[in-house]
């Protein structure tokens, strides 16, 4: 149920019969559950004072450990502040594994490859995306400061 009052169903259809696999309703599920959670009043008060005071850092922050796009949802429901909100989410797929539905999307396929090294791969992912999330989020930082 949205703000507004009405309910909302949403209908995956797919080609030739096919079932869509049970992580796409999961993730709607769960899309949904974000949108109740910014309605709990600790959270909404927790939330907003830190998007008040940071709001890029907040959507950078909560992207880390939700994912970017229900980071997204959940935040663009108590925030009007859409230009850091949209930096700080796409900013935020970057860092953790967890920061991107696609980031491990390909950890899943990688782990599936004949002499897998799950290990040396998050290792060096998670490298990787830190060293470009600390560098994209210095970036904004400064330029917000100059601009």
């Amino acid at each position: 149920e949205q703000s507004d009052g009405k309910l909302y169903v949403v209908v995956v259809v797919t080609d030739e019969g096919e079932r869509p696999e049970e992580e796409t309703a999961r993730d709607l599920l769960r899309m949904q559950n974000y949108l109740v959670l910014s309605r709990i009043p600790a959270v909404h008060q927790l939330l907003s004072a830190l998007l008040k005071q940071a709001p890029f850092l907040t959507a950078v922050g909560a992207s880390q450990i939700i994912s970017n796009v229900p980071a997204a949802v959940l935040l663009a429901q108590i925030t009007t502040a859409w230009q850091p909100l949209l930096l700080g989410v796409n900013i935020g797929g970057l860092g953790t594994l967890v920061a991107s539905l696609a980031s491990l999307i390909t950890f899943r396929y990688y782990l599936k490859t004949e002499n897998a090294r799950p290990g040396r791969y998050l290792w060096l992912f998670s490298l990787a995306n830190l060293a470009g999330l600390v560098l994209l989020s210095l970036c904004y930082l400064l330029l917000s400061f100059i601009m």
